[in-house]
């Protein structure tokens, strides 16, 4: 293995364990992490795309999910994934509507 991939392989791993740390509290928080460990980071990243279905998690959830998809040379992931980076960021910003009535 060359640098350049051990790099990567760093890489991946400490971000998909950052994004792990986001589902501590489901059932699959083991399963990513052992998989991590055994650098199936493909694997790692439909398990957390499945959990980030179910919750409500951040744009950098997201946005870690999306850039490890480019790392891994997955560009239809990628793109979907900036796509639900997307709706977090929107879902996460205060209505402009308060009882009917819009905010200035």
């Amino acid at each position: 293995m060359n640098e350049r991939e051990i790099k990567r392989q760093k890489l991946l791993t400490e971000m998909l364990g950052g994004a792990a740390e986001s589902i501590r509290a489901t059932p699959s928080f083991a399963e990513c992490k052992r998989l991590i460990e055994v650098n199936e980071f493909e694997l790692v990243l439909i398990s957390l795309e499945e959990e980030g279905r179910r919750l409500p998690l951040s744009f950098e959830f997201w946005d870690v999910l999306k850039k490890s998809a480019d790392l891994l040379g997955l560009p239809e992931r990628a793109k979907e994934l900036q796509r639900r980076r997307y709706q977090s960021r929107v879902a996460a910003q205060p209505s402009a509507a308060v009882d009917g009535f819009a905010t200035p």
